[in-house]
């Protein structure tokens, strides 16, 4: 007689439907990957699908209604800037910084009424413009002020707190002095026949580089200067190692050390790079073929332009077009209508459309898009924040 084992076979048929969960679990799990690399290489590849993402997906669009926001005083000559995770807001001599949700972080007293601004992370410099009082900031704290000899026209700060200023009123035409983070005064380039247009500090530490032009002649000549600043605090004669002098008809507007110590070059007409003596033009900004109404060198690493292009009767549409300082290789984002304004800093670039404004990455993709009922005054962003600025408040964004 045979003995049947109910035991066994139930541990089989159990076996059997656990295999099969299995079965359907990893095809399930499949069919998600498969999904989920489709969406992705849609999203990547066409607009219109990433356009439909970001909205109804993945809620991108901000609009006034919604946004926090804190207020100001038109009355008070209110001052506003982004750095790090925060918009400073200076009003009567006092200096305020709110996080995105409107939060008050910290509160200084700054003898500024006319303030211009730089910031790299958490280092955030201020100055009096054209006046003497100077200040560096760094995680809400007074690090370090001075009374400088001349004028402040221009500053610049890198990644380590190194500060770049440029003074004018003394006896020479301009003075570039350099500070550490600790506010030693490092060295100062003197200029008896050129006026500098602007500073950057690389961020290694390793190199100052500056704009300077020549209004002696029939034209004006524009030249960058690359210094050691190694060489500069033991032999200031010898520390400038190598000098680039532009076209005659280009006109230097700014420059800016960006990853990897590549120096930005902003032109009138063109962009250049300049990295170990080699200098490119990655972008034209007078090509007769297109209506180029926008660029700047603003980015960590880098440039972008903005070109107009006729779509229709009385209509135009805006290509935005953001090349990488290293290579060359660009990304695109395309917006209906014309740009009224582009603001850019770290890895954020601001299209004002009027009552719309499109935050894109540098890989051209959509950040937030915010929804206004009327035009606004001005943006401030970095990489965490954005604020949008109206006569009596500001409108605060978490990017």
């Amino acid at each position: 007689m045979k003995l049947i084992n109910f035991e066994s076979e139930q541990n089989i048929n159990n076996d059997r439907k656990l295999n099969k969960k299995k079965v359907a679990v990893s095809i399930g799990i499949l069919i998600f990957i498969i999904l989920f690399i489709i969406i992705a290489a849609l999203y990547v590849a066409n607009a219109q699908v990433r356009n439909y993402i970001d909205t109804n997906i993945l809620r991108k669009n901000i609009t006034e209604e919604n946004a926090t926001y804190i207020e100001m005083k038109a009355e008070n000559n209110p001052h506003v800037y982004a750095y790090d995770k925060y918009v400073a807001l200076l009003e009567k001599n006092t200096l305020t910084t709110y996080s995105s949700t409107g939060k008050e972080e910290a509160k200084l007293k700054v003898e500024i009424s006319n303030p211009i601004f730089a910031s790299s992370g958490r280092s955030l410099i201020i100055a009096e413009k054209d006046k003497k009082r100077i200040y560096s900031i760094f995680d809400g704290e007074i690090l370090w002020e001075k009374e400088l000899e001349g004028n402040v026209t221009r500053i610049s700060v890198n990644k380590n707190g190194y500060v770049s200023v440029i003074l004018s009123g003394t006896t020479y035409k301009s003075v570039i002095v350099i500070f550490d983070k600790e506010g030693k005064e490092l060295f100062r380039t003197y200029l008896s026949n050129t006026i500098a247009v602007d500073c950057s500090i690389s961020n290694d530490n390793q190199f100052m580089s500056f704009a300077e032009i020549n209004t002696s002649g029939t034209l004006i000549q524009s030249t960058i200067k690359v210094v050691s600043i190694e060489k500069a605090k033991q032999k200031p004669d010898e520390a400038i190692i190598y000098t680039y002098n532009a076209n005659e008809n280009s006109i230097i507007v700014n420059i800016k050390y960006q990853e990897k110590n590549i120096l930005a070059v902003l032109y009138n007409d063109h962009i250049d790079t300049i990295k170990n003596e080699k200098v490119d033009t990655i972008a034209r900004l007078d090509d007769k073929d297109k209506n180029i109404t926008f660029g700047d060198i603003e980015l960590n690493n880098h440039v972008y332009r903005v070109i107009e292009k006729s779509s229709g009767f009385f209509n135009s549409d805006s290509t935005v077009e953001i090349l990488n300082s290293a290579n060359g290789k660009s990304n695109i984002c395309l917006l209906k209508g014309v740009a009224k304004s582009v603001f850019s800093n770290e890895g954020v670039i601001a299209i004002n459309m009027g009552t719309e404004i499109h935050f894109i990455g540098t890989n051209g993709w959509l950040i937030k898009k915010y929804s206004s009922r009327q035009e606004v005054k001005d943006i401030v962003i970095t990489n965490n924040i954005a604020g949008i600025v109206y006569r009596d408040r500001i409108e605060l964004i978490n990017l």
